[in-house]
């Protein structure tokens, strides 16, 4: 059971680490506007200016997609303070990592902002000063090393990595077109080594957000891939516990594995790709051929092969490969993502199933392929109508929220429910008006369903395919993701992304009814202990 840790001596270090970087409206005052910094290019240097490479990791489900960071020199003699702003570099391989670049001028500089669209987090002073101020060096490369952001309550904290401390291998995964660019002799830097306040890092790596692809395993554990290189993991009486990888990069999805004595494999974004031995260490797997981007899905095994869904930009490709390290990877399928004027969003969800994995896209197709065979099944979402949300549940049950037209369905959603995966469906009368969840079963006859827009938020349950509806719980969100588990019951993940940051994990042994709190990252909870099997 995850507890929160009400000591003392725990606000008094939510109080020193609060202080490294703030989201607030402080704007730091500068004598003319911001400039765009270089474009960096393959063999394009200027004598007066540097090379300048960092990167930025965030823990957090309400920052994702990085837009660009100010950097301000410091006033000189007959000089005023400038801004900066350095780009982001492909952007469209990564998830919650940025890559940033461009060339500055010489100067002594701190961070001051980091933008998200029309959104941004700026530093206070006392974040700035915490942070430490850089120095650029013209002629050569100046490589800070990698930064790290979380969310705490409305507040952002900014800190120094103590693990990535250079970026080659993220240029070599994310722009080796300009590799070239970056292989001068480092100069300038940190002034300074990061201040014994500056703990975010460890904060972060003890508390990660999130918990995609929860599965149940052989020994009774349950795993999820999360934030910061994470596995959670947890035992069958209940605790969690964090099994890392050692690097930082995101992972988003897992599947158990017996392969070479290990218990799973993990993906991830930037290609992440690792197996977990039985003693709960990580090996680093090489992705082959596959092209940069990210890992949304994995399955398979080395009997039937391996399977990935593999995603960059607006396209989602699966890719198939006799082994999984070292793959040589071919295409079987490519799906398109892109934002439509007509119908909006065109998700994509993927799956495993009892003989292969599936997946479904907006467009209202559902396609399950088979180990065995290697064949392809297709289902169509009832009355041709376009898929907004998918659950996978009871003995291979799927539930469906559907829209006639694009984008949100809400009050004019429908809502189905498979018994057989698709091949037949039934309409399930959900008891909101505005429905914003698909049915999930949760056992033989019982379905539950999130909703409350306009309310109170609230679980209910019903034991009759949704002739008759009860209140099962109000613990549960209506934007919580619900996983179930063959043995281990139901699990609702909070993200964050609506909650001021604060990310959860409940549980529910009695198929919905009830709710315990296990995991959070909040400030005051205890860190999440290293993970060791039995």
């Amino acid at each position: 059971m995850f507890t929160p840790h009400w000591a003392a001596h725990g606000l008094s270090s939510l109080a020193r680490l609060l202080l490294v970087a703030a989201a607030s409206a402080f704007l730091a005052a500068c004598a003319t506007p911001p400039t765009a910094a270089g474009a960096i290019t393959a063999g394009d240097t200027r004598a007066d200016e540097a090379t300048l490479v960092f990167s930025v990791t965030s823990n957090s489900a309400r920052i994702q997609q990085f837009t660009g960071v100010e950097v301000t020199r410091a006033a000189a003699e007959g000089r005023s303070p400038q801004t900066y702003v350095v780009a982001p570099v492909g952007r469209e391989v990564t998830r919650d990592t940025a890559l940033f670049s461009g060339r500055v001028p010489e100067g002594e500089y701190q961070v001051s902002r980091l933008l998200f669209g029309q959104s941004y987090v700026t530093l206070s002073p006392g974040g700035r000063e915490l942070l430490g101020g850089f120095r650029v060096t013209p002629g050569g490369l100046v490589d800070l090393g990698r930064l790290v952001l979380t969310g705490q309550g409305t507040q952002m904290l900014l800190g120094r990595s103590r693990i990535v401390l250079d970026n080659s291998h993220l240029v070599r995964q994310m722009v080796p077109q300009l590799q070239a660019a970056f292989d001068g002799a480092p100069l300038g830097g940190w002034l300074q080594p990061p201040t014994e306040a500056d703990r975010v890092e460890a904060f972060s790596r003890a508390r990660p957000v999130g918990a995609d692809g929860i599965t149940e395993l052989d020994s009774g554990e349950v795993a999820a891939a999360s934030r910061l290189g994470t596995v959670l993991m947890r035992s069958p009486s209940g605790q969690w516990s964090a099994a890392r990888t050692g690097r930082l990069e995101s992972l988003l999805w897992l599947t158990p594995t017996h392969d070479d004595g290990a218990r799973l494999v993990a993906v991830g974004e930037l290609n992440s790709l690792f197996r977990m031995r039985r003693d709960g260490q990580f090996d680093a797997l090489d992705p082959g051929n596959l092209p940069p981007g990210n890992l949304l899905f994995v399955a398979g095994n080395s009997q039937v092969g391996w399977f990935v869904a593999h995603q960059r930009e607006a396209k989602v490709t699966l890719y198939s490969s006799p082994r999984i390290d070292r793959g040589e990877w071919s295409a079987m399928r490519e799906i398109d993502v892109a934002f439509s004027f007509w119908n909006g969003l065109n998700a994509f969800w993927a799956w495993p199933t009892e003989r292969g994995f599936a997946y479904a896209t907006s467009a209202g197709d559902i396609h399950h392929f088979l180990f065995a065979s290697r064949q392809w099944r297709q289902h169509s979402a009832p009355g041709g109508h376009r898929i907004t949300a998918v659950s996978h549940g009871h003995a291979g049950s799927l539930g469906l929220l559907t829209s006639p037209g694009g984008g949100f369905g809400g009050v004019f959603a429908g809502s189905q429910l498979s018994r057989d995966g698709g091949e037949h469906w039934q309409e399930v009368k959900q008891p909101f008006n505005v429905k914003v969840a698909p049915a999930l079963m949760t056992g033989p006859s019982t379905v539950v369903v999130a909703g409350g827009v306009f309310s109170s938020p609230e679980l209910q349950g019903s034991t009759d395919m949704g002739a008759t509806w009860t209140r099962f719980s109000s613990a549960v969100g209506i934007f919580d993701a619900l996983s179930w588990t063959p043995t281990r019951g139901v699990f609702a993940v909070d993200s964050g992304r609506s909650s001021f940051g604060l990310a959860t994990i409940r549980h529910s042994g009695d198929e919905g009814r009830n709710w315990k709190l296990e995991y959070s990252n909040g400030p005051l909870g205890m860190p999440v202990p290293a993970y060791r099997p039995d």
